[in-house]
């Protein structure tokens, strides 16, 4: 989702309150020099009771109060304690509000507009378990989910569109040597796994067989097919998913590689560690490409042992093949208890149909701007979102401000207050930035 940095949303809720950026000539132990100001305000004093901070350099997020300003020059003369002295133009700002307490309203204001304003979160990592009706969700996600989704998988045998051979791991030449693949790690060991019938083997995916990859102590390990396709790879996208049941995060991944694959070898994001995952990568091809390598790449460490089943291949498409996901609708949400680290638990009436994926959308919090910070930081707003943002953390400012303000000035910041809180409120009242849940009408799981 589109994301502003805080060098902007300072300035988007500054803008209406009296707040300038400009460079600064140089910084002495007591005064910043800004002849830019000269511009902005031709009268001494104009700037006295107002906040300077410091964007960059030796003095950064320095801030100080104004308490005397020359117009020849943009000289302000600072409260406290002495800068450290700085030649160099530095960028620097001047305000109605310090900067800090401007961060600590926008952090405030992401609380309070919740759901309202909230990053969606598509979690697709939970597969459903034999006779299981309950999954606890991520704390990641806040509230209750907005919708979800079970998952179609396609069949890694059956879809002609496929380019892996044996993507099924159906076919084996003899137990520790699948059909078409090819392992790589001194000592580790790829083996057939069986389907069983009482009770079922939770480690073969689909169908008969599945490749269980034990790898060896401090060896990184691929198991890999050679692709040829009978179509043009040349200057294509790869795309590879593969679906791994492992219970160590962060060491098993899909990969392309080869000679023509670029940036040779490709690697998706790393297994959670959650039991079965699908796996992604996707990779591009220069102009002399004829074949790739493909499958999955577990980096060294300690020796671990993983499930490995379903793998499709496809050059051309822009995304992995995949298959419809069907609503469910008749779910409900168990709030976390009291110090729970996750966000409750969904549960259902019936049986699911086993080892498929769920698909829960859901919110989470915005990020928060660092405390201290180098212009990195990014909150998940942008356009309307933003000034909403930005409309009720300056709601929030003025109000725990407005005591600290002049008193002949306090009448025009309670105007100045309300008239943020009405459009923060008109906004709200629009949709702004509310995700909605799909409206469809239900289709039941078979």
């Amino acid at each position: 989702m589109p994301t502003t940095p805080w060098s902007t949303i300072r300035i988007r809720v500054n803008e209406e309150l009296g707040y300038y950026e400009v460079t600064a000539a140089a910084i002495t132990t007591t005064q910043i020099q800004a002849p830019a100001f000269e511009g902005i305000a031709n009268q001494d004093d104009w700037f006295i009771g107002w906040y300077t901070s410091i964007l960059a350099g030796s003095n950064t997020n320095v801030e100080r109060l104004c308490s005397d300003y020359t117009a020849d020059g943009g000289v302000f003369t600072q409260l406290g304690p002495v800068y450290i002295a700085d030649s160099s133009a530095r960028l620097v700002a001047v305000g109605r509000f310090q900067l800090g307490l401007v961060k600590l309203a926008v952090n405030e204001a992401r609380d309070y507009l919740f759901p309202h304003l909230c990053q969606v979160r598509d979690y697709q990592s939970l597969v459903t378990g034999q006779r299981q009706y309950a999954f606890t969700l991520p704390s990641t996600m806040r509230d209750k989910p907005i919708a979800v989704y079970i998952g179609n998988r396609p069949s890694a045998e059956t879809l002609p569109e496929n380019l892996f051979s044996n993507g099924g791991f159906e076919n084996w030449t003899d137990s520790t040597t699948p059909v078409s693949w090819t392992i790589a790690g001194s000592g580790s060991v790829v083996t057939q796994e069986e389907e069983t019938t009482t009770p079922k083997n939770y480690a073969v995916l689909q169908d008969s067989n599945s490749a269980k990859l034990v790898v060896a102590a401090s060896t990184a390990t691929t198991l890999l097919q050679t692709v040829t396709p009978s179509v043009a790879a040349e200057g294509q996208e790869v795309n590879v998913s593969v679906w791994v049941y492992c219970q160590t995060a962060s060491r098993v991944s899909a990969q392309i590689s080869g000679t023509n694959v670029v940036s040779t070898p490709v690697t998706g994001t790393a297994h959670g560690g959650t039991g079965w995952e699908l796996l992604t990568v996707s990779a591009a091809t220069n102009q002399a490409a004829t074949a790739f390598a493909a499958g999955v790449d577990v980096t060294s460490g300690a020796a671990i042992a993983c499930f490995i089943d379903e793998a499709l291949c496809t050059v051309g498409p822009s995304e992995p093949l995949d298959n419809a996901w069907t609503p469910i609708y008749d779910w409900r949400w168990v709030p976390p208890v009291d110090g729970a680290t996750n966000n409750g638990r969904l549960e259902f009436d019936r049986r699911l149909p086993e080892k498929r994926r769920l698909r829960v959308v859901g919110r989470d919090l915005l990020s928060t701007i660092a405390e201290i910070d180098d212009d990195t930081s990014t909150m998940e707003v942008a356009g309307e979102e933003l000034e909403l943002l930005a409309n009720f953390a300056r709601t929030l400012l003025i109000t725990r401000q407005l005591y600290n303000l002049p008193s002949q000035e306090r009448a025009f910041w309670l105007n100045q207050r309300d008239r943020f809180k009405l459009r923060a409120d008109e906004l709200i009242a629009l949709g702004v930035g509310t995700p909605t849940p799909n409206q469809r009408v239900p289709v039941p799981v078979l």
